[in-house]
């Protein structure tokens, strides 16, 4: 009984003599001004070294941080500081907490606690300088005039360099050159003494050589013998030999196909097999290669003096000749017809229609192609747009997102958001007060989330309007610097537009270029196309 007992409390005091971690943070100051600095310091006090973990994707949203130091330790005897220290920076004003921070420390999960910031803005005095008025917008007729004349310089100084081109073609004199033919036998020939240089070590290295072996006596077979060599296993071309000597078309004698299956299968050993063979045998194989392309190059009935015609070099010649001149001739016509249509149709279209359908301008594209009509969600949102939305995943469950190619926030998005019903408390206000509560709410929420999606200088207007059916809808509209695909800003016009059902709340999103000749007709057709499907 006494040694069971010791044994107990020497457990429990190891158990209570273990190092509980201390954790501390600190800032240099809960109150900055917008774009300062802020020192954010996490300390963890032990009395031994240990493993220390942090976490490799820190999380100090909405906070950038600018710089993070290495982990830095201090002994005071008799404990341990290990000191972490991160510099931190935000350029918006108001209240902000310092999110917790994981830390593994042995293995074990620890947090810091959160941290609460109060950011002040920089106060300006706009009264220094006169305010004025804005200007009415001057509407300018767009001119095409000049536009025209350079085409037209260009049109005619395209028809003189063809015309020169075509002159000093036909003035300079043509040679021939007559390229050296190589029958098959002498490439085989050729490509055996190539193998020949080949140092034989490792099984890799006769792979490559009986597969090169093997490829030089099939390509062989395929050109000068007509036989679908390449394309054949080693059984199956051989069997075509024997059909061939057995039709009489090649009188090929058997030591011949015998000779050619020995290489063959060895060949295949070695290539499936991983064997591998001395240098002797690799050499003698090549022989007998050789043996078998020239005893087969005897029996091959020598071609027909049409068949040597139809091969000389000067017949391809003349026949390409003559294909060239007709491809310029056909060449110069449509060149020449086809500026004529498109002088055509500027004049009597204008410029950009013709250009924008002609270089496949991408909204014209989109507005043009046929548009897909979709139901989301429940009651279902009908809506017809030029792709079928696709869902994609979020982090809160209850707030589904269809997007329209891609990622929202480039210069033209679609999107859909259904989130459940505003959390506003109806029956402490009138009906006014409650309508601009829910505008005030629902522009809030959006600007905050067009802000977080790095959209900046942020211009927004809103109207009340009546959708298909008699449904009113809340429209945000206006325009903004977005990030374009090449990191810089582009200024883009957006519109959120918000329907408020009893057990959620649609909203129904575009970004496209404000210079986009065709964004405001997408626009209207797809607001024109929402529908709040009542009966299924």
């Amino acid at each position: 009984m006494k040694p069971i007992l010791l044994y107990f409390l020497l457990n429990i005091t190891f158990i209570f003599s273990q190092p509980y971690p201390k954790i501390s943070i600190s800032v240099d100051s809960t109150k900055v001004k917008i774009g300062q600095e802020i020192s954010y310091q996490i300390k963890i006090n032990l009395d031994t070294i240990n493993e220390i973990k942090f976490n490799k994707n820190i999380f100090f949203s909405p906070f950038e941080v600018i710089e993070e130091s290495k982990l830095d330790t201090i002994f005071k005897n008799p404990d341990y500081f290990f000191i972490k220290k991160y510099k931190l920076i935000h350029f918006d004003s108001g209240a902000y907490i310092i999110p917790k921070q994981k830390i593994k420390i042995n293995n074990f999960d620890f947090e810091t606690e959160p941290v609460e910031v109060f950011i002040s803005g920089v106060e300006v005095d706009t009264l220094k300088q006169p305010m004025y008025g804005i200007k009415p917008i001057i509407d300018v007729e767009k001119n095409y005039d000049d536009l025209f004349n350079k085409f037209l310089w260009i049109f005619i100084a395209a028809i003189i360099l063809v015309v020169i081109f075509i002159f000093r073609k036909k003035l300079k004199p043509k040679v021939k050159k007559v390229e050296k033919i190589v029958k098959p036998f002498d490439k085989a020939l050729e490509d055996l003494k190539d193998l020949e240089k080949m140092t034989l070590n490792e099984q890799r290295e006769y792979k490559i050589y009986y597969t090169k072996l093997t490829q030089i006596v099939r390509r062989y077979l395929e050109e000068e013998a007509k036989v679908s060599a390449l394309e054949s296993t080693s059984n199956e071309l051989l069997i075509k030999l024997k059909q061939l000597k057995k039709d009489g078309t090649i009188p090929i004698d058997d030591y011949i196909i015998d000779n050619l299956k020995i290489v063959l299968e060895k060949a295949d050993l070695v290539k499936f097999a991983k064997l591998s063979f001395n240098n002797e045998i690799a050499i003698e194989d090549r022989v007998l290669v050789e043996k078998v392309l020239k005893n087969t190059q005897k029996i091959i009935p020598e071609p027909s003096f049409e068949e040597i015609q139809k091969t000389q070099k000067y017949v391809l010649e003349q026949i390409s000749i003559k294909r060239k001149r007709n491809i310029k001739i056909a060449f110069i016509s449509l060149f020449a017809l086809i500026l004529v249509s498109l002088g055509s149709l500027v004049l009597i279209y204008g410029y950009y229609p013709v250009r924008d359908e002609i270089l496949f301008y991408p909204t014209k594209k989109i507005l043009n192609n046929n548009w897909y009509k979709s139901q989301y969600g429940f009651p279902p949102i009908e809506i017809e747009t030029p792709e079928i939305l696709k869902r994609i995943s979020e982090d809160k469950k209850d707030v589904r997102i269809y997007n329209f190619e891609g990622e929202w926030g480039s210069p033209f998005s679609i999107r859909l958001k259904i989130k459940p019903p505003l959390d506003i408390n109806e029956n402490s206000l009138n009906s006014n007060q409650y309508k601009d509560e829910i505008i005030k709410k629902v522009l809030d929420d959006f600007l905050n989330d067009f802000q977080v999606d790095g959209a900046k200088n942020i211009f927004p207007k809103n109207e009340v309007i009546n959708l298909n059916d008699g449904i009113e809808g809340f429209k945000i509209f206006g325009s903004a610097d977005i990030v374009n695909s090449e990191s810089k800003f582009t200024r883009c016009n957006f519109f959120n537009l918000i329907i408020m059902l009893n057990k959620s709340t649609i909203e129904f999103q575009m970004i496209y270029d404000k210079e986009d000749r065709y964004g405001k007709d997408i626009e209207d057709r797809l607001i024109n196309s929402v529908k709040i499907i009542k009966e299924l």
